[in-house]
């Protein structure tokens, strides 16, 4: 099962999953590791699942899940897109999307 396949199981569970999806040469998508990682580290977001998609080395996701530019940060929840935003996010716009989720 490829990447892609995997995800798409991943939603359909269910899982409240945040996947960030950055490309190679991406100032932005590189700033926002950390703030991804802060946040999910966080009590209250524990039950959040992450996945970091690089468009460079997998482009259908782009087309899947309608990504046209990075950083793109999309929450899913009982199998749905829940959220979504475009660009970097600060640690509390990060929370604030999040916010409701779990």
């Amino acid at each position: 099962m490829g990447k892609l396949e995997d995800v798409k199981e991943r939603i359909e569970k269910g899982e409240v999953l945040l996947i960030e999806f950055s490309s190679d040469g991406c100032a932005p998508c590189e700033a926002m590791k950390p703030v991804v990682e802060k946040v999910l580290s966080e009590e209250r977001f524990r039950g959040v699942r992450f996945e970091e998609v690089n468009l460079s080395m997998y482009p259908e996701f782009s087309v899947e899940f309608g990504v046209f530019g990075v950083p793109t940060v999309v929450v899913f929840k009982d199998g749905r897109e829940y959220k979504r935003n475009v660009g970097y996010m600060s640690e509390k716009k990060l929370r604030k999307l999040l916010g409701g989720v779990v």
